[in-house]
């Protein structure tokens, strides 16, 4: 209550300043690292210069603003990505401290971590691999010959991590805050998001044939011939476009009853035939009764494609969701 109380009283005064006078005269110099200091924020980016009833944000931020451009990895950049790059940096310190430990215990959390991480920066081992560590996931999925093959490397893959059409997790209920409910939601999809694949604007256009370009390279990297991966990549796109088209746009999953769609798992069979769902959640170790379907719309599409769509195209589906998240992984 303490710190709400000030809080308000140094809100207030800020205010009181910046719309009661137009003096712009800046307040005193703050102390070193004031970022750290008592009040909780670094009044060295606050922009005086500006009355706090006119423009509070600039008010606010506005000097931070200025120092701090958007980076060109980012498409927004506040205090909370400034956090998250300190946070990584700390985790780099920690890595590269632990990995260069010849004398770390055995079994040790510091011999585990330097141990993985100079695994993973061994890039003379990772090159010389190839695509060894994931082959045997490719040659599962080369191996699907019919429906039931497919939907059991799809049930695999899930359990193995992947994410290819739809997802189930624990998420809280929107309608009661003390419950963990599981929620059956969409799956992965190459481009970020629903508008990529459905937009007629150039940029998408051209977004989109560099990314059956992309594909195609990958796939050549994975052992396809160029041919072959091309045609592939624009099988992939094509397939991806009507997952996409069935998906909720990002304004309509604002409406929190838009997703919100209790469902006993039985009633699953008539939205889903196409799956089986008690074989598939018993196979992820999920023992329910009900869940939260939150785009019903997208699941029913996903069945149909399940049995319209040509075997080989969801195999090039699944190889190519493997290999980059292969990538993925070797990226991060």
């Amino acid at each position: 209550m303490r710190r709400a109380l000030a809080f308000a009283v140094i809100v207030l005064t800020a205010l009181a300043v910046g719309c009661g006078s137009s003096q712009t005269a800046p307040p005193a110099a703050p102390p070193a690292q004031a970022f750290f200091a008592p009040h909780g924020f670094d009044l060295a980016a606050m922009d005086p210069s500006v009355k706090a009833c006119d423009d509070f944000y600039r008010f606010a931020v506005g000097k931070w603003r200025e120092t701090h451009p958007l980076p060109a990895q980012y498409s927004r950049y506040g205090r909370f990505e400034e956090l998250a790059e300190r946070n990584r940096e700390v985790l780099h310190t920690i890595l590269e401290e632990d990995a260069a430990k010849t004398n770390a215990a055995p079994g040790s959390a510091e011999q585990k971590v330097g141990d993985f991480y100079a695994a993973c920066m061994n890039e003379t081992a990772v090159e010389a691999a190839g695509i060894t560590p994931i082959q045997p996931e490719l040659d599962r999925i080369n191996a699907i010959s019919d429906r039931a093959s497919l939907l059991a490397e799809l049930n695999h893959l899930h359990t193995a991590g992947f994410g290819p059409l739809f997802r189930i997790g624990g998420t809280n209920d929107q309608k009661n805050s003390k419950m963990i409910i599981a929620s059956l939601g969409t799956g992965s999809l190459g481009l970020p998001d629903r508008e990529y694949y459905l937009r007629d604007d150039e940029r998408f256009k051209n977004i989109r044939t560099q990314y059956v370009d992309h594909v195609t390279k990958m796939l050549v990297l994975a052992g396809e011939g160029p041919d072959q991966a091309k045609a592939d990549a624009q099988h992939i796109l094509d397939l991806e476009t009507k997952l996409a088209s069935s998906q909720l746009t990002r304004v309509e999953q604002r409406v929190p009853e838009n997703t919100y769609h209790p469902t006993q798992v039985t009633e699953l069979a008539s939205m889903a035939p196409a799956v089986d769902w008690p074989t598939y959640l018993h196979n992820l170790g999920v023992s329910i009764t009900s869940l939260n379907v939150s785009q019903p719309k997208y699941i029913k599409s996903v069945s149909q494609l399940l049995n319209e769509v040509p075997l080989d195209d969801w195999k090039a589906l699944l190889r190519w969701q493997v290999v980059a998240d292969a990538f993925e992984s070797v990226r991060r």
